[in-house]
């Protein structure tokens, strides 16, 4: 009769590759979004600034799931930085008018890594130094936070932040 001999399996981790394409798709959405916003910027009337700037941070804010986006311009002659503009979930608190500067003094490790065009995340807010920093981001209930300094052609004029409050 016929005996069994033996068998042959051929197992492949396909775990690198549906992670590359969740890149490939994550990035193309992302090329989207920045294509999206990019369009929006062009020819539109000046009154209709602060209306898509915002618009803009909701779109990255819902893109990287934060709870709170905003930017921050850079004074730097005058030693601090100021809120200019501000989107937040219905359910979340707006800060922008209960503080709307932060003394650079206050903010030496932010201003730094900014200045060298460096990211700043905080994944645990209860390891940031910076006292005046922690009070804020503690009593602002802030999870984590990412932010991204934004230059005009070398010269540091603020930043762009994006805070996880919910998750």
């Amino acid at each position: 009769g016929n005996k069994f001999v033996g068998s042959q399996a051929y197992l492949h981790n396909v775990t690198e590759m549906v992670n590359s394409q969740k890149i490939i798709k994550e990035k193309s959405l992302l090329q989207d979004l920045i294509m999206r916003i990019s369009t929006k910027y062009i020819n539109f009337p000046e009154d209709k600034l602060e209306q898509t700037v915002i618009e803009s941070l909701r779109d990255i804010a819902n893109f990287v799931n934060a709870d709170r986006a905003y930017i921050f311009e850079y004074h730097v002659d005058k030693g601090y930085c100021e809120y200019a503009y501000e989107w937040v979930e219905p359910d979340i608190t707006p800060q922008m008018n209960l503080y709307k500067r932060i003394n650079l003094d206050d903010m030496p490790y932010w201003f730094n890594k900014h200045k060298n065009k460096e990211i700043v995340i905080v994944e645990d807010v209860q390891k940031v130094e910076e006292e005046n920093i922690l009070k804020l981001l503690v009593t602002d209930g802030i999870k984590g936070l990412i932010t991204i300094p934004i230059s005009d052609e070398n010269k540091l004029v603020g930043f762009v932040g994006f805070d996880l409050i919910k998750s």
